[in-house]
């Protein structure tokens, strides 16, 4: 197996540009390796919600994972957040366990992010005033691919 080169995201929401009501655009960083893959997970994330309707929130983005399959066909699960504490106005979630490691192509930069109930309906992003999320990406160094499977990297 190749060798992994490590990069760590932060990402909150005075970070992160929001594409329309629902839907955030989050920035991987560039890439200029030409990699068969980058590997992405969620290790911390952290959401403030206005409204505690339920005791739990998926983490979802709207590209398709390699690696991934669900039965809702609408992009992949990053993981899921469960309540935490109330203070005051706000309720807070964490994230359950670890999240999910997706595979999504070498040239990937950037994911469009949103929440969902745990019944699959979209939340606005006005529910969760502050968020912050930690990403793990992952991408093979391209010097220690092996030469039978960098003969697979498009050019």
């Amino acid at each position: 197996m190749a060798e992994l080169t490590d990069r760590y995201v932060f990402v909150s929401g005075a970070s992160a540009t929001a594409l329309d009501a629902y839907r955030l655009k989050i920035d991987l960083g560039p890439n200029n390796d030409r990699v068969p893959y980058i590997d992405t997970e969620v290790i911390a994330a952290t959401l403030a919600s206005t409204v505690l309707t339920i005791d739990a929130y998926v983490i979802k983005v709207e590209e398709q994972a390699m690696n991934y399959y669900s039965a809702d066909l609408t992009g992949s699960c990053l993981g899921q957040v469960i309540f935490n504490q109330g203070d005051g106005a706000y309720n807070s979630f964490k994230l359950e366990g670890t999240g999910s490691q997706l595979v999504f192509g070498g040239q990937t930069r950037f994911l469009t992010i949103y929440m969902e109930t745990t019944g699959g309906v979209k939340k606005p992003l006005t529910d969760f005033p502050d968020f912050s999320m930690l990403f793990k990406c992952r991408f093979p160094r391209v010097g220690s691919i092996q030469d039978s499977y960098r003969q697979q990297i498009p050019l």
